[in-house]
């Protein structure tokens, strides 16, 4: 039996290799899945590759998809190129995807681009469920700049002209979704610290 705390430390680590991060699944959804669920999906996943820190806690995936999208729709060549001069990203090879009840249960959270898309996400599960309702969240609710925290991000409004507005009020609510991820989904207060867990789980006291 070890005789120290670092004895035992070490021997724990070496007995339990470090898990691997856990895996988040984030849904973006619209109604046809070609534009705005589509560009949310994209600036979302930059975001998280540009989040050093985030990687490193856990490996954050990101989908979109339409509550009435048809399977394999191309986006538009105007909409990809506007999103790829604007935005740097390159959404050209997206197939539209439409959402489908057992899906759900996969992802951590759907992100709806307007409370009507929301309503429908919600009716399609067919049963009334407070964990799953919880989940299906407004991307605008997570806007840090009041004046887009009652924006609505519909497929049906978007237009060349509204890409303008678009583009900086959907960044701010995709950083925000990060910042809710880092500081929510991942955080567990009540867990102590990789050593202290580990000298007690040696049997030893960490004071």
């Amino acid at each position: 039996s070890p005789a120290t705390p670092s004895a035992a430390l070490h021997e724990y680590l070496a007995a339990h290799p470090a898990h691997p991060p856990p895996k988040l699944d984030i849904l973006f959804v619209d109604a046809l899945n070609t534009t705005t669920s589509v560009l949310a999906e994209a600036l979302f996943s930059a975001a998280v590759r540009a989040s050093g820190a985030l990687e490193r806690a856990a490996r954050v995936e990101s989908f979109s998809a339409g509550t009435k999208a048809s399977d394999g729709e191309e986006v538009g060549a105007g909409f990809a190129d506007a999103v790829m001069l604007k935005a740097g990203v390159d959404v050209r090879a997206h197939r539209g995807c439409r959402v489908r009840d057992e899906d759900m249960e996969g992802y951590a959270l759907v992100v709806c681009m307007d409370e009507h898309v929301r309503s429908e996400v919600l009716f399609l599960t067919g049963k009334h469920d407070l964990e799953l309702e919880d989940k299906v969240v407004l991307l605008s609710s997570f806007c840090s700049d009041p004046k887009w925290r009652d924006s609505s991000f519909s497929s049906a409004d978007f237009s060349p002209s509204a890409f303008k507005t678009l583009l900086p009020a959907m960044s701010d609510a995709c950083a925000g979704l990060l910042r809710h991820i880092t500081s929510t989904l991942l955080a567990d207060p009540a867990a102590p610290d990789p050593i202290t867990a580990a000298i007690r789980a040696a049997g030893l006291s960490a004071a």
